[in-house]
C-alpha cells in the first residue's frame, strides 16, 4: 500500500533523514519513502515527489530540530543586534536586553529554543530544508519575547544554521 508522507522531503539526493511523524519514523532515500516499522525493518510507501521545491507544510511540533544546531556569532553580532534601515531586529531584541555585549546570552537562549520547542512549519529551497520554530525567549532584563525562528538544514552538509528570527505577532501581547 502506497502511503503519502506527512512531512516532504529534498528531492532527488540520496540523503537519510528520519523525522517523526504520527509515531512512525519517516525517511527519505533514494528518491523513495521509507516506513522505519516496529521490527526495525524499513518498508517502501510511496517514491518521493519530483518537484517538491515549493512545498510548505504545517508540522504541528510534532518534530523537533537536530540535538547540535549552530548559532553563527556573525549572525548575532553583524546582523541581529545591530540597527538596520529595513528588516530591524535589534530594537526588538533590545526590549528583552539583548544587545551586542550580551550576544552570548541570546546565542544561548535560540540554542534552548531550538531544543525546547516544536517545528511548525517547513519549507523546502535551493539549499536544503528551511524549519520555522516559534517560541519564547526571556532576555537577560527578563522581559519576554514571542518570536520565530527559522533554521536551515543544509543539502550540502546537513548542518543545521540558524537563519533568522521575527516577533510572533500572533502571540504579542
Amino acid at each position: 500500500m502506497t502511503r503519502t508522507p506527512a512531512v516532504p522531503m529534498l528531492c532527488d539526493v540520496n540523503v537519510l533523514l528520519a523525522l517523526v511523524t504520527d509515531g512512525h519514523a519517516a525517511y527519505a532515500a533514494g528518491g523513495h519513502w521509507f516506513d522505519g516499522g516496529s521490527a526495525g525493518g524499513a518498508t517502501i510507501f510511496g517514491a518521493a515527489p519530483r518537484d517538491c521545491s515549493r512545498t510548505s507544510t504545517g508540522i504541528g511540533g510534532k518534530v523537533q530540530l537536530p540535538e547540535h544546531v549552530v548559532i553563527p556569532e556573525d549572525k548575532l553580532v553583524r546582523y541581529l543586534l545591530v540597527p538596520h534601515e529595513e528588516n530591524d531586529k535589534c530594537q526588538f531584541l533590545g526590549i528583552a536586553g539583548y544587545t551586542v555585549a550580551t550576544w552570548e546570552i541570546l546565542a544561548r537562549d535560540l540554542h534552548d529554543l531550538a531544543k525546547t520547542h516544536g517545528i511548525s512549519d517547513m519549507a523546502i529551497s535551493p539549499y536544503g530544508i528551511k524549519w520555522e520554530v516559534p517560541g519564547t525567549l526571556t532576555g537577560p532584563n527578563g522581559q519576554v519575547l514571542y518570536v520565530v525562528t527559522i533554521w536551515i538544514t543544509l543539502e550540502a552538509s546537513g548542518e543545521t544554521r540558524f537563519v533568522t528570527l521575527f516577533p510572533d505577532r500572533e502571540r504579542q501581547p
